[in-house]
């Protein structure tokens, strides 16, 4: 170790190109940590002065206006080894899915250089028949490589960057991207959620059951969106209760998924919503009743806030904010205005979960469907069906969890998909 004048290095261009300059708390912290205790661990530096490792703390270093910086020289046989050292240098960095991939084409490049050396020198002087076949074998090896050198299998690999080839041309995988790197998914939901969406509708699979599981919800229908619900909820009432061209009419777009699954199952829509987050979503209070053009409806389907449970994540004059007297009313409501919109033998479809917090005081919980399910029956609605619906316990969080645990109470990942037809 020899201590080397900061001014004398030179970051690798690579690193720059890979990773994301620090910034935010993290680096603040790290800078404190260098301000107090200097840096602990050498900076590895080829015979060039140029980094390897510990461009981070050559950052700070500069940033604090530290003269010298402690290194470690070491000797490279080629640019490609360089490079190799450089990724793995960085194997336990928190990195992002972009960074993450940014290193496997880099390493996927030295290793396709390296493949080729060995395929000439295997073959000098020697005619090869089969090279395609040797190809294609060198490319499972290079995959398995770069696969390793990144800290994953090739199998994890090969997920990885169908997501991110999709994501480059369709931003509904972008946020699902997002989400990875935010802990909230990992690449293998995020794989079969882009497979479950990329189905043809001939492989639809109807539900045969009256208990309903999708998991998280697929890239293909709607925008990213607080409470949105899985489309397969959707397809599948469509399945059961309309036909081709019926007008689905719903009052709480959200994201839009339902315009999406009655475009890909060719029904008509009338999607509404108070704050809209698309433009092919109509802005319109509900409250004031449908607009005239869903008269007639086949089927109407709400999928409505659940009164203040996540209420910060939505339209500040929206049923989110009622009080609990007022949001009962406007469930009262809804069941009404439904019957007056449908056609004679139209259905109306709501799903509902109970609530086990943010309760009014005294209250243990509130089951939200049975309410909504006599306000139904009082309109003049036939019931037709109930049909239980699980949520992923993904949509807790830990504190959440943490939280039921300490008071003794249960979180809902149940809610309840109840269907009426006006028949009269």
């Amino acid at each position: 170790m020899e201590l080397t004048a900061t001014f004398k290095l030179i970051p690798h261009p690579k690193n720059e190109e890979i990773y994301e300059h620090p910034t935010g708390e993290s680096w603040a912290s790290f800078l404190e940590s260098v301000r107090v205790s200097g840096i602990l661990e050498p900076i590895v530096v080829t015979r060039d002065w140029i980094i390897v490792s510990g461009h981070r703390r050559w950052l700070a270093a500069k940033e604090l206006g530290l003269s010298t910086v402690p290194c470690s020289v070491r000797h490279y046989a080629s640019e490609d080894d360089i490079l190799h050292a450089l990724v793995e240098y960085n194997r336990h960095r928190v990195k992002t899915i972009r960074e993450i991939m940014k290193e496997a084409t880099l390493i996927q490049e030295v290793e396709e250089r390296a493949a080729k050396v060995r395929q000439v020198s295997a073959s000098w002087g020697t005619v090869k028949e089969n090279l395609p076949e040797q190809d294609a074998t060198a490319k499972g090896q290079t995959r398995d490589k770069v696969a390793a050198a990144i800290g994953m299998s090739g199998r994890t690999y090969d997920k990885l960057r169908y997501i991110t080839d999709k994501g480059a041309t369709n931003n509904k995988v972008r946020e699902l991207i997002d989400r990875i790197d935010k802990g909230e998914s990992s690449i293998d939901s995020v794989f079969k959620a882009i497979k479950y969406g990329e189905r043809d509708p001939t492989e639809f699979d109807p539900k045969v059951y009256n208990f309903w599981f999708f998991g998280r919800p697929d890239p293909k229908y709607g925008n990213m969106h607080p409470g949105q619900i899985h489309p397969g909820i959707i397809e599948n009432v469509l399945h059961l209760y309309t036909n081709e061209g019926d007008l689905v009419v719903d009052p709480f777009a959200g994201g839009g998924i339902t315009i999406d699954v009655c475009k890909h199952w060719n029904r008509r829509c009338i999607v509404l919503d108070i704050d809209p987050r698309r433009e092919d979503v109509l802005k319109h209070d509900i409250r004031t009743g449908f607009p005239t053009s869903a008269a007639d409806a086949d089927l109407v389907f709400y999928d409505p806030p659940y009164w203040n449970m996540v209420a910060e994540d939505y339209s500040a004059d929206g049923a989110g904010s009622y009080t609990f007297t007022d949001f009962i009313e406007f469930l009262r409501f809804l069941a009404g205005a439904a019957k007056q919109t449908l056609k004679i033998g139209g259905f109306a479809a709501f799903i509902i979960m109970p609530q086990y917090y943010r309760l009014p005081e005294g209250v243990p919980y509130i089951d939200w469907p049975i309410i909504w399910w006599r306000f139904f029956i009082e309109a003049g609605m036939t019931p037709v069906q109930r049909i239980s619906n699980m949520w992923p316990t993904s949509i807790w969080q830990a504190f959440h969890v943490t939280k039921a645990k300490e008071d003794g109470r249960l979180l809902p990942i149940m809610g309840e998909l109840c269907v009426f037809q006006r028949r009269s």
